[in-house]
């Protein structure tokens, strides 16, 4: 896709935004393009909108801490994960690799993140989180 194609497209979505104000499926895809253009503050603003309307989706969630921790904000980006992960998100390959994640990678917060991760990898973490 070309650069006037992506802009367009970007475009387009930030106006459907202004007809659809509440879809969800406008929301998403304009957060994901604002991240795709480098509009960080733009697409953490509608993430945390989505997680706010959608408390139990872990991808949103996962979403959201892309978005804190490109926005530098790695104690939210902690919180945001970990909360994707309680709510079932498991694509730790993702995690290890996903690049909107690498500050926070970086980060000896992301220990907290990887306790997590191995405590819900046991067999017995549901009952032990009962």
């Amino acid at each position: 896709m070309t650069a006037q194609q992506r802009q367009f497209e970007l475009k387009f979505f930030e106006d459907l935004r202004r007809e659809l104000p509440n879809d969800l499926n406008v929301l998403k895809a304009l957060a994901e393009l604002y991240t795709e253009h480098g509009k960080y503050h733009e697409g953490l603003a509608i993430d945390r909108l989505l997680a706010y309307q959608l408390p139990q989706d872990p991808s949103v969630h996962y979403n959201l801490a892309c978005s804190f921790s490109l926005t530098g904000d790695l104690e939210e980006a902690v919180q945001a994960l970990k909360h994707a992960i309680r709510n079932g998100w498991h694509d730790y390959r993702l995690l290890m690799k996903d690049p909107d994640l690498k500050a926070l990678r970086t980060s000896p917060l992301f220990a907290e993140v990887q306790r997590l991760i191995a405590r819900q990898s046991r067999p017995d973490a549901n009952q032990a989180e009962s």
